[in-house]
């Protein structure tokens, strides 16, 4: 986990109320903190949840999302995570009562270095939980834990696992002594759960898609989506061609979309050092020559099945010592299954699977177990793996926000 970071989670109760609160999140007090923030939106117990991420500012994070729910009164509950680093960690659940007051319902802070200060202690405790005993106006005791349950419809003894669980890990060196991440876990919230489709980007604005939508676009060959984030050559399927701007540099990247996992990696890429996408590119024309000289040339060759096998290839074969990266390995046949070359795909994820064998890494056991399932049923059903990859480019395609209608 980085450090420094802020998170917090909105549960909105009607779907439809979702942009009243992106908005004030893009422009409610404070203004100008935090200065770097992303949404996340899924469906939750029958309405919306809003899954935000900062750094830039993060530590007014929990001003703002106190406001927005005073303003708007849509948010039925919330949960503001803050990462103090070496200084420590904490957690507020707040919700609005009957008089539409903000309260906290519960507050964790682990203080590593005795030496930090909670935040958002001036927000008044839930009717009956009042102050803890930990000092700071914190609030962890059998009350709250009781109004925890109701809030987010848990049993009781879950909530008392939890606390358990937290407790155990403020004492362990070995979980950085962060009782917020079971706490988080509880509530079904955690770092590594993004939301459905693509980020929305609420601070800053969404400056650079603006001017590369209205100058950039306009002047490459072909289609392209210019989002808050990146820059999409269409069609986007079954192979993503995508420019990803960076702070001081960004990368056009290839995405196979039938790939799991794929997209968000610079598994294949080309550096873009004009791509940079904290502020509209001004002058405009480094970033165009960029793109025409380094990213369309990189796209037109290996963007597509065909490319992106032969690139597979090159990689694979340039490795010495049998030494292949199992990635690499694992996109070529995948690539092969696309292409219809269902002899070569069977080989090559036998071999994946005996590469990856025995290893004790979570991510390459579940390759090894994929590879082993498929090498041997391209031998008699290869349909069911092409299908597979198919769902895959769906899935995948829903998830950065591509795919505007049901899967033919």
């Amino acid at each position: 986990m980085s450090s420094f970071m802020g998170a917090a989670w909105l549960d909105v109760a009607r779907a439809g109320d979702v942009e009243a609160v992106l908005a004030d999140l893009r422009t409610g007090e404070p203004t100008t903190e935090p200065s770097d923030l992303r949404a996340w939106l899924t469906a939750q117990d029958g309405g919306s949840r809003i899954e935000l991420y900062s750094d830039g500012g993060y530590g007014m994070l929990g001003d703002l999302v106190a406001g927005v729910l005073r303003r708007t009164g849509v948010v039925r509950r919330a949960v503001i995570y803050l990462d103090h680093d070496e200084f420590g960690t904490e957690h507020v659940v707040l919700t609005r009562d009957e008089a539409g007051t903000v309260r906290r319902v519960h507050h964790v802070y682990a203080d590593l270095d005795d030496e930090g200060s909670p935040s958002l202690t001036g927000i008044p405790a839930a009717a009956g939980t009042g102050p803890g005993r930990t000092p700071g106006g914190l609030i962890d005791n059998p009350a709250a834990r009781s109004a925890l349950a109701d809030l987010f419809g848990m049993p009781a003894t879950a909530v008392q696992e939890a606390a358990d669980r937290a407790a155990r890990a403020e004492k362990d060196p070995a979980t950085d002594n962060n009782p917020s991440e079971e706490w988080l876990e509880a509530f079904g919230m955690g770092w590594d759960r993004r939301g459905d489709g693509a980020p929305v980007n609420l601070r800053p604005g969404p400056v650079w898609r603006d001017a590369v939508a209205r100058q950039v676009a306009p002047r490459l060959p072909g289609q392209w989506l210019a989002r808050d984030y990146d820059l999409v050559r269409l069609p986007a399927s079954p192979v993503m061609c995508v420019v990803l701007p960076g702070r001081h540099s960004g990368n056009a990247v290839i995405h196979p979309m039938y790939v799991p996992g794929s997209y968000g990696t610079l598994q294949f890429c080309v550096e873009l050092r004009s791509a940079v996408g904290d502020q509209a590119p001004d002058p405009i024309e480094p970033l165009i020559h960029d793109l025409t000289a380094t990213a369309l040339p990189f796209f037109d060759r290996y963007g597509h099945p065909d490319g992106l096998h032969r690139l597979c290839q090159e990689r694979v074969d340039a490795r010495p010592g049998g030494r292949v990266n199992p990635h690499d390995l694992r996109c070529l046949a995948a690539t092969e299954v696309i292409l219809g070359r269902y002899h070569e795909a069977a080989a090559n994820y036998a071999e994946l699977a005996r590469n990856t064998a025995g290893s004790t890494a979570a991510w390459a056991r579940d390759i090894a177990e994929e590879a082993h399932v498929r090498s041997r049923l391209l031998q008699y059903e290869p349909a069911v793996v092409h299908e597979a990859l198919t769902d895959t480019i769906h899935e995948q395609m829903t998830h950065v926000g591509l795919n505007s209608g049901p899967r033919p």
